[in-house]
């Protein structure tokens, strides 16, 4: 089993990975078809609409032109003429609407809206006198004193939100009063969305990316029924376009396997990210906006060329498992020991020289990958680690193991090959192990309890390699 199998099972054992996909976008759903736009309205049963006000506006809103009408027949179903461009459609039926936006031609350009009651959307956050506005649904209004507007009567389903210092998609409330938080140029939507929002924000960010030819679908998948995870991995990005901090509903990011020597500096705005994959990129550091990331649970930084870790490290309390093989570290923060939720540790390939003071303060880690460094002892009180389960050590120029690390009781992997020991604490014959892998070494002599264990894990090829001339 490799370790990215591990990481995968350990992410899908802690619920964050999904294989499934919502495949709504704006609204509704489509298929190739021809460049007109096929719209079937139905209500919250499913029952189609006929007789439905079907209006279309252009995205932009700066028009004064009246919007295109049309109605749905019997059967809930329109027809719109030929339209080259992207346009809003809204749907208006009684006390209910919806609305979405279309594609551009040769994409999906069906599809079924599903009405709702209008409601309400309160934009606070504004300078008073600043003017908000839904391009493509004829609403545009100023903030009064309070630095607030209110729109009303307005269609569920997808919509975009312009005000000053922001221009991005939103999920209009169905059945309920939404609310969004404007503070800067971030934006905070406050009410249950269906997931319309997601997807506009996703194709957004992009198409400013320069992926418009990547389809949305392509790269994301749902959890729980939301756009959570977007997978950007090995698409040769040199660069993160600041729209990814506008995503702050994604549970999961992977950007592994591009060029990427930095990430936008709002990447931080992403509270709810529980994983995070930057594995092998070039990374000049580790960047300062993932101290804000403190639902991360799951950090992978191997292969990325780092030589060293901010301080800071300890403060992403909720990590579970952290991935910072195959750098050039040679030394590990002091803050480390704070993480007490690690499970998993990976320091492989480095140079690291000594385990930081305190290290069996990371009482729930369960393993350590540190083969293929320098440690040539491991820290005083090491033994005290109660949840450890495997511990690999490797390629490492040891010359002692602890006396006391028989006392290990959760210890049932160790693996000590090409390594310089040649002695082992008789302890070791307590140890619970299953699995132990001593290849490489020339041992002196040992007491016979711990031949006998070798024997029973190892075989008996290892005595082969015995010494002589032991002091």
């Amino acid at each position: 089993m490799t370790r990215r199998t591990t990481i995968a099972m350990a992410a899908a054992t802690l619920g964050l990975w999904s294989c499934g996909s919502d495949d709504r976008l704006a609204g509704g759903t489509g298929s190739e078809t021809t460049n007109t736009i096929q719209v079937s309205v139905v209500d919250a049963q499913n029952r189609p609409i006929a007789n439905a006000r079907v209006l279309t506006r252009p995205d932009d809103d700066t028009s004064t032109s009246a919007p295109s009408e049309a109605r749905t027949d019997e059967s809930g179903v329109v027809r719109l003429g030929e339209s080259a461009q992207r346009v809003w459609i809204e749907v208006r039926s009684g006390d209910s609407a919806g609305a979405f936006q279309s594609l551009p031609s040769g994409t999906a350009r069906s599809a079924k809206v599903v009405v709702s009651p209008l409601s309400e959307l309160v934009v606070s956050g504004l300078r008073p006198g600043a003017s908000a506005s839904l391009p493509g649904l004829g609403r545009r209004l100023q903030a009064g004193a309070d630095g607030t507007v209110r729109f009303q009567a307005l269609p569920s389903g997808a919509a975009r939100i312009r005000c000053e210092g922001f221009d991005g998609p939103v999920a209009l409330p169905a059945g309920a009063q939404g609310k969004i938080l404007i503070s800067g140029t971030s934006i905070e939507t406050i009410w249950p969305a269906d997931g319309s929002m997601d997807s506009l924000a996703l194709r957004r960010f992009l198409d400013l990316s320069g992926l418009a030819h990547i389809s949305t679908d392509s790269v994301t998948s749902s959890i729980r029924g939301r756009r959570a995870r977007l997978d950007l991995a090995g698409l040769g990005l040199q660069e993160i376009h600041p729209a990814l901090g506008s995503l702050n509903f994604l549970l999961e990011l992977d950007l592994s396997r591009n060029r990427l020597r930095r990430l936008p500096g709002n990447i931080g705005a992403l509270k709810s990210i529980d994983v995070l994959d930057l594995s092998r990129n070039p990374l000049d550091s580790l960047p300062g906006a993932v101290r804000g990331m403190d639902s991360l649970r799951i950090l992978d930084l191997d292969s990325c060329d780092l030589a060293k870790l901010p301080d800071w490290l300890g403060e992403l309390g909720r990590l579970w498992y952290l991935g910072l093989g195959s750098n050039q570290l040679d030394s590990l923060p002091r803050s480390l020991i704070q993480l007490r939720r690690l499970g998993i540790l990976g320091i492989f390939q480095n140079r690291i020289q000594a385990l930081p003071d305190g290290f069996h303060h990371l009482d729930s880690l369960d393993q350590l990958w540190a083969e293929t460094n320098l440690l040539t002892a491991l820290p005083d009180s090491f033994e005290r680690l109660p949840s450890l389960r495997i511990l690999q050590l490797d390629k490492n120029p040891l010359t002692a193991l602890p006396d006391s690390l028989g006392s290990m009781a959760s210890l049932t992997d160790l693996r000590l090959s090409s390594s310089t020991l040649s002695r082992l604490p008789a302890s070791m014959a307590r140890l619970p192990l299953t699995h132990l892998e001593i290849y490489g070494l020339s041992l002196c002599p040992m007491d016979p309890p711990l031949a006998a264990k070798l024997d029973s894990l190892a075989g008996a090829s290892w005595r082969q390699n015995i010494r002589t001339n032991c002091p």
